[in-house]
C-alpha cells in the first residue's frame, strides 16, 4: 500500500503533465501509475493554506505546488476518491483540474463530481467586502 506522500505526489504529477497537451506518453504513464495506486485504498486530498493533505497527512509542498495552485484556481477544498475509482471518471477529473477555468467560471466542470466514487468539494466563493459609501 502506498503512503500518502506517494499518492499525493503521483496525483500532482498527473495533473501537471495533463497541462501539457503534447506530453501524451507522459500523460498515459502517470495516469496508469495513479490508477494502480488507487486500487486498494480510498483517498481524500484536502487543499488549503498552501498545502495538500492526503487522508489527513500533510504532504511536502515542494512537489505539490502545481496541484496547490490548481486547487486554488478551481476553488477545490477536497477530493474524495473511493477504492478503484472508474478510470474514465478519474481521467475526467484530472483533465478538469489540469485545465484553466474559462470565462470566469471557476469550478465549472468540477461541479459534476458530487457523488461516489469521486466527490469534489468546492470552497465557498470569496466574499466581496461591501462597497463603502461613495461621496
Amino acid at each position: 500500500m502506498a503512503n500518502p506522500e506517494t499518492i499525493a505526489a503521483r496525483f500532482a504529477r498527473c495533473v501537471d503533465v495533463f497541462r501539457d497537451p503534447v506530453a501524451t506518453e507522459a500523460q498515459e504513464a502517470e495516469f496508469r501509475a495513479l490508477v494502480e495506486l488507487l486500487e486498494d485504498v480510498p483517498v481524500t486530498l484536502t487543499g488549503g493554506a498552501g498545502r495538500i493533505e492526503v487522508n489527513g497527512v500533510p504532504c511536502d509542498v515542494g512537489e505539490m505546488i502545481g496541484l496547490v495552485q490548481q486547487f486554488k484556481v478551481h476553488r477545490v477544498s477536497a477530493i474524495a476518491l473511493g477504492r478503484r475509482p472508474p478510470p474514465e471518471r478519474l481521467l475526467e477529473l484530472i483533465e478538469a483540474l489540469a485545465d484553466q477555468p474559462r470565462g470566469g467560471e471557476t469550478a465549472g466542470p468540477l461541479r459534476e463530481f458530487g457523488t461516489d466514487p469521486i466527490r469534489v468539494t468546492l470552497a465557498a466563493p470569496e466574499a466581496t467586502p461591501p462597497a463603502g459609501p461613495t461621496v
